[in-house]
């Protein structure tokens, strides 16, 4: 039974919703490299602390962090348990002042994730706090400015057009869904994909110029606008120095772009890979530097087969 045909990045939305509002029974299906291991926690820790150092001092009254996408809650209490060590080994008192907030669109997610953080014998901090809001589109308020933003994993969930370029016309993905009659378990729902005529605006064709120094025909091109709206956003909740901090999968050049039929994964979520050389060419016009980096450079790998494919964009204001 068809039950929605629409172009991948609404097709995406309206998938992930209902997937992610089961809560943190998603780990069951998938891990992430944040479930794997506490390593990339350890190098925003570490970041982190020493950012907060420099800013505030080594005894802060309150410092503010975010994290987009918080999954269940692992990523967030590594962090903090690695900023306890750091301060035991340097002296300071960075994690008491730590405010940690939490943003995501399911609520059902957002209390598994609390809860997590705070079981006992739960790793220090001032307060956990949660936003419930589409990290595509998230609105904060003006008395919380971050120092330091966090995601793992987030940007291949939000909303992306699948491009394909032939001569001067672009088409892009369309997904048909299907599910069994009276079915309302996503994890049972099947994806037809199609191509059919679009539009690209002339700011997101500059944008492609800058990230590929031309547009690739013959390849599907994910245009991750939803990562796009985020990195905005976040921007402007960030104290001027502030850092955001994103790993994810994708790739980072030209030559690495992922050359398939269609450029997605449905195992658990639905999503899509991310376009780093697109997401540095944006974030320009909201950060003063953006870095790509191989994970792998930064932290032991923990999946010898994907690694390669694994990166961390660090925007700061």
């Amino acid at each position: 039974m068809l039950i929605a045909r629409l172009p991948f990045h609404k097709a995406q939305s309206f998938f992930n919703e209902k997937y992610y509002a089961r809560g943190s029974r998603y780990a069951r299906e998938f891990r992430t490299h944040a479930s794997h291991s506490s390593a990339l926690a350890a190098v925003d820790a570490a970041e982190f602390h020493s950012l907060a150092r420099t800013r505030l001092g080594d005894a802060p009254d309150v410092v503010h962090v975010l994290e987009l996408g918080p999954g269940n809650g692992n990523n967030a209490r590594a962090f903090l348990a690695r900023l306890e060590e750091l301060d035991l080994r340097e002296g300071t008192r960075i994690a008491p002042a730590a405010t940690y907030t939490l943003l995501d669109s399911s609520a059902r997610m957002l209390a598994d994730a609390r809860a997590n953080i705070l079981r006992r014998p739960a790793p220090r901090h001032r307060a956990v706090r949660c936003i419930r809001a589409d990290a595509a589109s998230p609105a904060f308020d003006r008395e919380s400015k971050f120092l330091y933003a966090r995601a793992n994993e987030l940007f291949d969930d939000l909303p992306t057009r699948l491009l394909a370029k032939a001569g001067r016309a672009f088409s892009e993905a369309w997904l048909d869904i299907h599910a069994d009659a009276g079915a309302d378990d996503v994890r049972r729902w099947e994806f037809e994909v199609s191509f059919r005529p679009a539009r690209v605006s002339k700011p997101s064709l500059e944008l492609l110029r800058k990230a590929f120094g031309g547009i690739p025909e013959g390849a599907v091109i994910p245009f991750n606008c939803g990562a796009l709206a985020c990195m905005r956003a976040v921007a402007g909740a960030l104290l001027d120095g502030g850092v955001f901090s994103a790993f994810d999968y994708g790739f980072s050049s030209r030559a690495g772009l992922v050359r398939l039929h269609t450029a997605f994964h449905a195992a658990g979520a639905l999503t899509a890979f991310v376009n780093f050389p697109l997401l540095a060419a944006a974030a320009r016009q909201w950060y003063s530097s953006a870095r790509v980096a191989p994970q792998r450079a930064l932290a032991a790998p923990a999946r010898s087969v994907d690694d390669a494919r694994f990166f961390r964009l660090r925007l700061q204001k």
